[in-house]
């Protein structure tokens, strides 16, 4: 049966989605959430909601869902262990540490992996099975025809957002609002820079609601498991009304095959939240300009009418539970009454010795009228079955503490079967001792690399066009290694012969081909022309091929499976390693990695204490990665060829900066840096210090000449970076 899964950011909303008819409801604690400004549940209500939700046969599925820094790990464990104790249905996660991490310390808790995780491939839903994960939410950048593909060939559950707002680049790929204004969208601290204006007055990065209400049968019949609506910052009003409606169609459907026709759905979303419309997202298209609310990015609503009518039917509507009621009251007997629920549960309490009347004995209408009256409680008696004799005197006090007592323990037997007992935990961290090299919060580091010297750290560079390949490969000095994109080839923009020819100079260069941010069902094709090309002995051996640089876990899990041994497999900053679990966890499967983007240099240390640091690669220079996006800026301006692979216009942002904006159509993705370089290297003796293996150098859309100079500064022939403005990023502070 599909469940319908709906959003809560406060027990009011729990309640809501509950009265509406979701089976299931995600919320977060007030840690390690993606919605840290929604109000969230503190540690109490946490537990409280598990228990509100399972007396009505309902899910809870707790989101932690961000990335994890090493100093935080240890509050993981309490955090999660009453949770689990009480029954926690699921856990949501994008860290990658967590996924052994919880197996080994909370058993028989499943496992989510969260949209965060950027799954947009059966490789990477395959690679989560393996390690542990029973559910995926797919991107929301899927087709129907890609998710029935995982479907189908993982047998994994499957998420899949149906209702609500849409990020512009895929959720996980985003680092636009870390990076201007420090708060990240993968600590759920997302400003939101997508709803601001570019180019003057337009609004290309603001995408339109999903509203996926006329397609519902299709996902059903595609064998989708859950249905989730998006909204843990909307109103009891907002997940009221959308749960209701999307209840009634999957109900339709299910039962009489029927479809509920455009008009009602239309009529009634009409009063709640819209952001410029509604659109079917990307369930069938790649993208499409129509998604895109140019003209403003602001909501629509909610209507006060809407709301008003939806909390009265709220504050009406009836969901208590059918339970059949059995009482005995004989004189000089005990009083009993027993509670039926669904004909297997009963739980039967005593009461007061029942004594004679000496006036007006109780009546079995009046006592049975007394039993009835369980308002306010989640059941209602729909039989009562009274066995007493002529001649009972029964205090009203003493039959409403009855009734009160068989209620609570009628609940508490039905919420025995979810919990846990403590003997199923595995010991955690709470009893671990601080370690003496954690750095604290105000950044300092208590002598994180005690006795390491700087010393002289391999440099290398990645590059995005042949011209930069040319460029430093006749610098004065050479890098260790050069990253040069296999789209370059595929493309033939550069062949084998060209790349063996420049090469052929500086032989001591290692080439390592560089792999695509997004992998989707469409870049299939791609991968084969790639691993034809790598497994070709020549092009490995003249052209000094020694490692491929993996951007997804779908390109990590295709090429493990494809059994390459013989070359070095190093993965990018976008696989994220925040902490030591998921380093660990990537190194298993690669053998090297390169850090994150968002972490402070002290973070940095916290993380590679007690590591292999020589399987460490830091990018210590370039524009970074802002966004990623399946919609396409080009096919919003009406000017897509289909052909771009390239750089083409930049945004302009309401500060006069231009973000770079990369257009790659031969997977058809956008790619949007940052207006500014970012630059290590007033930090670079520090760096040095740690004894990180690998220094990487990522060109953009720089010149020549400006590609030799940074080179030649960081392998310490030249004195002076080139002329220009230059950030430090996160290095100081580290995301928030």
């Amino acid at each position: 049966m599909t469940e319908l899964l709906s959003p809560a950011g406060n027990m009011e909303c729990l309640k809501a989605a509950v009265i509406a008819g979701a089976d299931a409801v995600y919320l977060a604690g007030r840690r390690f959430g993606a919605r840290a400004s929604a109000e969230n549940f503190s540690d109490e209500e946490l537990i409280s909601a598990l228990d509100y939700a399972h007396t009505y046969n309902r899910r809870i599925y707790l989101t932690l869902n961000t990335l994890i820094k090493e100093r935080e790990w240890k509050d993981i464990y309490n955090y999660v262990k009453p949770l689990y104790k009480a029954g926690l249905d699921g856990i949501i996660i994008q860290d990658i540490g967590l996924i052994t991490y919880l197996q080994e310390r909370f058993p028989g808790l499943p496992l989510h992996a969260s949209t965060q995780m950027t799954v947009t491939h059966t490789h990477s839903a395959k690679l989560l099975k393996s390690m542990g994960i029973c559910r995926v939410v797919t991107a929301r950048e899927l087709s129907l025809k890609e998710i029935e593909a995982i479907k189908n060939n993982t047998g994994l559950e499957l998420e899949v957002f149906i209702h609500g707002a849409m990020c512009y680049s895929y959720s996980g790929a985003c680092l636009f609002s870390s990076f201007l204004g420090g708060r990240s969208g993968n600590r759920g601290r997302c400003a939101g820079p997508c709803r601001l204006p570019y180019n003057g007055s337009d609004y290309p990065l603001s995408l339109t609601d999903m509203c996926l209400a006329e397609d519902i049968p299709a996902l059903i019949d595609a064998g989708i498991d859950s249905f989730k609506i998006e909204g843990r910052l909307k109103s009891p009003e907002y997940v009221t009304g959308v749960t209701k409606l999307y209840r009634r169609l999957i109900d339709e459907y299910v039962t009489t095959g029927k479809k509920t026709t455009t008009e009602v759905i239309n009529d009634e979303l009409s009063g709640l939240y819209l952001r410029g419309g509604h659109s079917s997202s990307y369930l069938y298209v790649h993208n499409s300009a129509d998604m895109v609310s140019m003209g403003s990015p602001s909501y629509i609503g909610p209507d006060a009418n809407t709301e008003d009518k939806l909390k009265k039917w709220r504050d009406e509507a009836d969901i208590r539970m059918s339970i059949r009621a059995k009482a005995l009251f004989h004189v000089k007997q005990p009083s009993s009454l027993t509670l039926i629920y669904d004909n297997n549960v009963s739980v039967t309490v005593t009461g007061d010795v029942v004594e004679e009347a000496t006036g007006r004995p109780a009546t079995a209408e009046d006592t049975e009228s007394r039993i009835r009256k369980t308002g306010g409680t989640p059941y209602v008696i729909t039989e009562c079955d009274i066995d007493m004799d002529d001649n009972c005197f029964l205090p009203v006090v003493a039959l409403n503490e009855l009734r009160r007592r068989a209620i609570d323990e009628l609940t508490k037997v039905r919420l025995t079967p979810y919990l846990r007992t403590a003997d199923a935990l595995m010991p955690g961290d709470e009893d671990l001792p601080e370690s003496e090299n954690i750095s604290d919060v105000s950044g300092k580091c208590s002598d994180c690399n005690a006795g390491v010297t700087a010393s002289k750290v391999a440099v290398d560079v990645s590059v995005m066009s042949a011209e930069q390949l040319y460029a430093v490969l006749g610098a004065d000095v050479t890098p260790e290694r050069i990253y040069i994109p296999y789209d370059l080839i595929y493309s033939g923009k550069l062949t084998s012969d060209e790349l063996i020819k420049a090469i052929s100079h500086s032989t001591c260069v290692n080439i390592y081909m560089t792999l695509p941010r997004i992998y989707r069902s469409r870049s299939d094709e791609y991968m084969e022309s790639f691993f034809g090309f790598i497994e070709d002995k020549k092009n490995v051996r003249d052209c000094n091929i020694e490692g491929i640089l993996i951007k997804n876990l779908e390109q990590l899990n295709c090429i493990k499976g494809r059994g390459i041994s013989n070359l070095n497999l190093v993965t990018d900053h976008s696989i994220y390693v925040w902490n030591k679990h998921a380093l660990n966890t990537v190194l298993h499967y690669s053998d090297e990695v390169t850090l994150p983007l968002e972490c402070s240099l002290y973070e940095v240390k916290d993380e590679i204490m007690g590591t292999e640091a020589h399987k460490l690669n830091m990018v210590v220079y370039g524009r970074i990665p802002l966004m990623v996006s399946a919609n396409c800026l080009l096919k919003t301006y009406g000017k897509c060829n289909n052909s771009a692979n390239g750089f083409i216009t930049p945004l302009k942002d309401r500060y006069g900066k231009k973000e770079p904006v990369y257009a790659n159509c031969i997977h058809c993705f956008n790619e949007i840096y940052n207006a500014v370089y970012t630059s290590y290297h007033k930090k670079l003796h520090e760096i040095k210090e740690m004894g990180i293996g690998r220094l990487r150098i990522d060109l953009t859309d720089e010149r020549a000449d400006a590609a030799r100079t940074v080179l030649e500064f960081y392998k310490g022939e030249g004195s002076n970076m080139p002329d220009g403005e230059y950030t430090a990023g996160h290095m100081e502070k580290g995301a928030i």
